[in-house]
């Protein structure tokens, strides 16, 4: 009876130690998806952020655009070429713009 019960004994610690060693390595994992979960909340936070920034933007951009397109076709060359330079900024805005979004997922 001794040597029946030290042998269960056994194999019930081992069987012990092996739950032991999964349940290290499954709170291991979990802790390292939480980790990224944690960083691509960051990063989805940052790229809505800038989503509203940009509607902010091309809603005064609109707004602009409408006004401009109510105004009569200048004769005067001066008003044409400060035309082209606002055009020539909105469109370097536009292009500095297309850098904002990052994608780490």
């Amino acid at each position: 009876m001794g040597l029946v019960y030290r042998s269960r004994c056994i194999i019930t610690f081992n069987r012990q130690k092996v739950l032991s060693v999964g349940w290290m390595q499954a709170l291991s994992r979990a802790s390292q998806r939480a980790i990224k979960l944690h960083d691509s909340l960051r990063v989805v936070r940052t790229n809505a952020a800038h989503v509203d920034e940009l509607m902010v933007w091309l809603n005064d951009c609109y707004v602009l655009l409408t006004a401009k397109d109510k105004d009569s076709i200048p004769d005067d060359l001066t008003v044409v070429d400060a035309l082209v330079k606002e055009h020539t900024v909105c469109t370097s805005v536009v292009s500095c713009q297309r850098g904002l979004f990052v994608c780490s997922i």
